[in-house]
């Protein structure tokens, strides 16, 4: 069966017809939309879902390492920078022009 070039050409604009006559569908979105919940929210929720999570924490020492590592954080944002060294010898790194 062979179509003849006219019969061609028709088939091709009927199919772009129909390709370019439809809109495009309008993206589906929420009337709010949510606000991400912050890290300290998601673990309160994950806390509040698992309770058994606790006593794990309490058998492995996680609730203690993590109140370390916070004291540890804030002590050296509180740590005063240390002075410069004076028994390191400074060198003048200025370029000086050559002694005739």
């Amino acid at each position: 069966m062979t179509l003849t070039r006219s019969r061609r050409w028709l088939l091709g604009v009927v199919f772009a017809t129909g390709a370019c006559a439809a809109a495009p569908r309008p993206l589906e979105r929420a009337a709010n939309p949510r606000i991400p919940d912050s890290v300290p929210e998601r673990r309160a929720a994950q806390r509040a879902a698992t309770p058994e999570l606790e006593a794990e924490d309490e058998r492995w020492g996680i609730s203690a390492a993590e109140e370390r590592s916070r004291a540890d954080g804030r002590a050296a944002k509180l740590a005063a920078p240390l002075p410069p060294r004076s028994d390191i010898p400074t060198v003048n790194a200025a370029p000086t022009t050559p002694r005739p």
